[in-house]
């Protein structure tokens, strides 16, 4: 295994994976309440079976909507490639001086380091849009 991937790895998976493995707890427990909050709507109120569902079934619409719509790619390869580059840079260093390629050397790092920059920014307004149009979901559904 190259050192670049093993730090990508280390340095950028381990941290979502724990993250991912929290909100699937938190996504449990809310999904817990609903459906008892649900339950009990519909103890009270039989007839109001199309105003207890609207929620969750606005948030699955979003969802497949959201997924078949939006194509979000991951910034693991262009991590790796700039982690690569910059660990071949560094053993290189000697040679990079003697020949005095460095600018040559930052330009590339530049071109590595933007291209990561572009996906990651698309990443991020993904996951922004995501989370505001969520917020939005139930005072939809209240006004339904």
């Amino acid at each position: 295994i190259r050192p670049e991937i093993l730090q990508v790895a280390v340095m950028h998976e381990a941290p979502h994976v724990a993250e991912g493995f929290a909100g699937f707890l938190k996504l449990l427990v809310t999904a817990g309440n609903v459906a008892i909050n649900t339950g009990f709507v519909l103890m009270k109120n039989p007839n109001a079976k199309v105003y207890a569902l609207a929620l969750p079934v606005l948030v699955l619409i979003w969802g497949f909507y959201r997924n078949s719509c939006f194509e979000v790619k991951g910034v693991r390869v262009e991590t790796a490639g700039l982690f690569h580059y910059t660990h071949e840079s560094c053993e290189k260093d000697a040679l990079i001086r003697e020949y005095q390629i460095r600018p040559m050397m930052n330009q590339g790092f530049m071109q590595r380091a933007d291209a990561l920059r572009t996906k990651a920014a698309a990443r991020i307004v993904f996951f922004t849009n995501t989370t505001f149009a969520l917020r939005w979901l139930a005072p939809l559904a209240l006004a339904i």
